[in-house]
C-alpha cells in the first residue's frame, strides 16, 4: 500500500515537472525583448551576419516547438544549456551558487522550527491569556514584516550601530576563501583546517539566518497554535488524562503529533521557498546564492539561466512536497488509503 502511495506521488511529480518546464519555456520566450542586445554590443547587434551566427549558436533561429523539444532532450541528458551572461554551463553556475543558498536556508529553517514550534505550543496552552497575546504579536510581526525592510533594519542596528555583527557578504574580505571541495563554505573551511574562515563564515551567517528565520518562524508559530487548539479538546486527550498520563506526555505524544500535519505543510513549502532562493535576503546581505543569480539572469534576459533556475525551483518544490506527502502517511496511516 505504501509503495503504491509513493508511486502515485512520483508520477504526479513527473507530470507537474513537465508542465513547469513547458510553461517556463513559453513565458521566457514570450517576453518582448531581444536577448542578443544584452550579450552583443550595439554595433554587433545591428550586423545581420553576427546576429545570425549567435542565433544559430544558441538555437534561437529554430521554430519554438523544435527549440522546446531540443531543450527537453538536453535536460533529460543533464544539459541545461550555456548561460548568455557567464558563458558557462548553467549546471555549473547552479552548482556554484546553490551551496550558499542551502547553508542560509538550513540555518534559517532551524531558527524557524526551534523557536516557532515552541512559541506556537506556548500560545495554544495559554489561549486568550497574556502569553498567547504576546506570542501572537511576535509571530504576526515576524510574518508581516517585509524581509528587505527587516534585513536593512537588522544591518543598521547590529552592524552599523552596535557593531555586534559583521557586514554583508559570506566571509571577511581580509580572509582568503578556502579551497573549494564541497562548495559549502563552512564545510570547506573545516576540511582545510581554516578555523578563522569557519568562525568568520559562521558570524556572517547568523544575522541573515535570523532575519529570514524570523519571517518563517511567524508562519510556523501561527500554524502550530491553530492546529494545536483544534485538537486540545479532543476526546482521546481527555481519555489519556483520565488514564493518568502526565500533561507533558499528553501534549507532546498525542496532541502535538496530530497537530503536525498542517505544520508540516507550511514548513515544507517555506523550506522549499528558502532553497529556491531567498532573493531579498541574499540581495540585502550580498549573499552569493541562487536568488542573486536568478535576479541577474532575469535582468539580462538570460534564457538558459532563467530556465535553469526555474527547473531547479520546480525540482526543489516537488521534492519537498513528496517528502511532506510521505511524512503525512507516516503521521496518519489513513492518508495512505
Amino acid at each position: 500500500m505504501f509503495l503504491r502511495y509513493l508511486g502515485q506521488r512520483l508520477a504526479f511529480a513527473g507530470i507537474a515537472l513537465f508542465g513547469v518546464i513547458l510553461v517556463a519555456f513559453l513565458v521566457a520566450h514570450m517576453v518582448p525583448a531581444d536577448p542578443l542586445a544584452v550579450v552583443l554590443s550595439d554595433t554587433a547587434t545591428k550586423d545581420p551576419s553576427i546576429r545570425a551566427a549567435y542565433m544559430r549558436r544558441w538555437g534561437l533561429d529554430r521554430p519554438l516547438p523544435e527549440q522546446f523539444l531540443f531543450y527537453l532532450a538536453n535536460v533529460l541528458h543533464g544539459d541545461l544549456g550555456e548561460s548568455f551572461t557567464t558563458r558557462r554551463p548553467v549546471l555549473r553556475d547552479l552548482a556554484q551558487f546553490l551551496p550558499g543558498t542551502i547553508e542560509l536556508s538550513v540555518a534559517a529553517f532551524a531558527v524557524s522550527v526551534v523557536f516557532g514550534v515552541p512559541l506556537g505550543v506556548w500560545a495554544a496552552l495559554r489561549h486568550n491569556r497574556s502569553g498567547d497575546h504576546a506570542a501572537r504579536l511576535i509571530s504576526l510581526v515576524g510574518a508581516a514584516s517585509p524581509i528587505f525592510w527587516t534585513g536593512l533594519i537588522a544591518l543598521y542596528i547590529f552592524y552599523y550601530f552596535l557593531r555586534w555583527a559583521p557586514g554583508p557578504g559570506q566571509l571577511d574580505p581580509r580572509l582568503a576563501r578556502p579551497p573549494v571541495v564541497t562548495g559549502f563554505l563552512l564545510v570547506d573551511s573545516l576540511i582545510a583546517g581554516r578555523v578563522d574562515a569557519f568562525l568568520s563564515a559562521l558570524r556572517h551567517l547568523v544575522l541573515p539566518a535570523l532575519v529570514l528565520g524570523w519571517f518563517i518562524m511567524g508562519l510556523t508559530a501561527r500554524t502550530t497554535r491553530s492546529a494545536l487548539l483544534e485538537v486540545l479538546g479532543a476526546d482521546y486527550l481527555r481519555t489519556a488524562r483520565a488514564k493518568g498520563l502526565g500533561e507533558g506526555r499528553v501534549i507532546g505524544l498525542h496532541a502535538l503529533r496530530n497537530a503536525l500535519i498542517p505544520v508540516l505543510t507550511v514548513s515544507g513549502l517555506a523550506f522549499a521557498s528558502l532553497l529556491s532562493g531567498a532573493v531579498l535576503t541574499e540581495t540585502v546581505f550580498a549573499w552569493p546564492g541562487i536568488g542573486r543569480y536568478a535576479v541577474t539572469a532575469a535582468t539580462r534576459l538570460d534564457y538558459p539561466a532563467i530556465l535553469g533556475v526555474t527547473l531547479l525551483t520546480a525540482v526543489v518544490y516537488l521534492a519537498v512536497n513528496l517528502v511532506v506527502d510521505v511524512l503525512y502517511g507516516v503521521l496518519d496511516p489513513r492518508i495512505r488509503v
